[in-house]
């Protein structure tokens, strides 16, 4: 009886190990599609700002171009 007792427990262990690790790989896995998510979101920021500059750059220069010396 305590043999069957002692299978029975290592069984409900081996499960409860198991469900840890599952979480814990999807708790990671969760966390690096975060990273990866503001990483893009940083370098399309970046691309905004380097896009305006440009922008501003170009039309100052067509201003320029345009007005009378």
């Amino acid at each position: 009886m305590v043999l069957i007792f002692l299978i029975l427990m290592m069984l409900i262990d081996a499960v409860a190990i198991r469900n840890v690790t599952l979480d814990e790989k999807m708790t990671a896995n969760s966390r690096d599609q975060q990273l990866a998510f503001q990483a893009v979101e940083k370098g399309l920021r970046h691309c905004e700002i380097v896009a305006q500059k440009t922008r501003s750059r170009r039309s100052q220069a067509i201003r320029r171009s345009r007005s009378p010396t």
